[in-house]
């Protein structure tokens, strides 16, 4: 058997880290499955984490405290979120559906995705190159910006997958591939 020594100082700060998952656990018990923004505000958040009694958070330390709290829910109500068949994106002047190919949930709470864009009559408002929607199959296939059009349609689908996945069960994700279909 081995044994493990624990300062005194680590014992504090694990049973302060207690205290405060506790006040979390509280919080939903009383308003439900809740998480956004405006609660990260709450509960002292600014762009890189916060501290509460001694204990420096980080959002990916509430997302697995309200994974915990939300138990087996949480995971079925990500399991809804897959079976959809299809999920549709509008973001930024961007308007498109895709389906999950398929995902997987790891040991360490997230989950990794593979999504199919459909392309059919996908499209992209190209502000910033002639003011014109274009098909969005077109705008990926521009050897101008293409590859820019790719990197923000995969920070749509990230976007949304945030708002509807990680702030809703409090599952974070990989996007492992983003293929495309016509």
């Amino acid at each position: 058997m081995m044994k493990c020594i624990v300062t005194e100082n680590q014992l504090n700060y694990i049973e302060s880290y207690e205290k405060v998952k506790k006040l979390f656990f509280k919080f939903w018990d009383k308003n439900g499955p809740l998480l956004n923004d405006s609660i990260f505000k709450m509960f002292g958040f600014n762009g890189t984490g916060s501290e509460i009694s001694g204990v420096r958070l980080i959002r990916d330390d509430i997302f697995k405290f309200f994974r915990e709290w939300y138990g087996i829910d949480g995971m079925n109500k990500a399991k809804e979120l897959f079976s959809q068949n299809n999920h549709h994106v509008d973001c930024g002047g961007y308007d498109f559906n895709f389906t999950i190919k398929n995902f997987d949930f790891n040991r360490h709470g997230t989950v990794e995705i593979n999504v199919v864009v459909d392309l059919n009559g996908a499209t992209v408002d190209l502000i910033m190159v002639d003011g014109d929607v274009q098909d969005l199959e077109d705008a990926l296939n521009s050897d101008d910006y293409g590859w820019e059009i790719e990197v923000e349609v995969q920070e749509c689908i990230f976007d949304y997958f945030y708002e509807n996945l990680t702030l809703k069960t409090g599952y974070e994700f990989v996007l492992n591939s983003l293929s495309t279909k016509k």
